[in-house]
């Protein structure tokens, strides 16, 4: 888990789903992306969440299929995590919860 990367605040404006998963509102889940490519983890996809916590099935994922280097891993996961985040916030609005699964690249 990214946990130790996080401010206090984020954290606690994270919703805890089981022991070391948190999901965020809209605004918070792309500082969390934001501050996961500051510190060079590439984000692997995540889930989202209706407002009463259950999981929606909507879903997005990154695989490096064209072997990028790390960094621009890094660069690229986050760039379509905040794509598909500020899609999805556009198209059904304000009432979800976005998980972010991510390993470190570098």
């Amino acid at each position: 888990m990214f946990g130790y990367l996080l401010t206090d605040e984020l954290k606690k404006r994270g919703i805890i789903i089981d022991s070391n998963e948190y999901a965020w509102k809209y605004e918070d889940a792309i500082v969390v992306i934001g501050v996961l490519k500051e510190n060079g983890y590439i984000i692997l996809g995540g889930d989202v969440l209706n407002e009463s916590f259950e999981y929606t099935y909507d879903n997005w994922f990154f695989e490096n299929k064209q072997k990028l280097t790390n960094i621009n891993a890094v660069r690229k996961s986050a760039k379509k995590s905040v794509q598909y985040i500020n899609w999805y916030h556009e198209k059904f609005g304000d009432n979800f919860y976005y998980v972010i699964v991510a390993d470190r690249a570098i």
